[in-house]
């Protein structure tokens, strides 16, 4: 039997460490939405085992330089941060579509 021992650290030590990044979401305007650009992902998308994409809003395409920050990266952990999913959490896999996370959402 093998012992390890594991350090403490903080979140605040990671993120000045650079490994761990954490961000919330695009606010996004009704205005934007309706388009046949990059997807939106809210936090009810987020289920209890993967990323339902079924029903998901869109951006316009010309909006895509405007929120490229909140873009998704295969590798991503997600966590959803408000409302009745609170606390559900989900991978990016290098399979899915690249998506905007909401402000409900947090990742990284």
């Amino acid at each position: 039997m093998t012992s390890e021992r594991f350090e403490r650290t903080t979140f605040a030590a990671l993120i000045s460490e650079g490994a761990l990044e954490i961000g919330d979401g695009y606010r996004a305007k009704n205005e934007e939405l309706g388009g046949h650009g990059l997807i939106f992902l809210r936090a009810g998308h987020v289920t209890e085992t993967h990323i339902d994409f079924g029903g998901v809003e869109r951006f316009h395409a010309e909006l895509e330089a405007r929120v490229r920050s909140k873009l998704s990266k295969p590798g991503d952990a997600v966590v959803t941060t408000k409302g009745n999913s609170t606390g559900r959490t989900t991978f990016v896999s290098y399979s899915m579509p690249p998506f905007v996370y909401s402000p409900h959402l947090a990742a990284r």
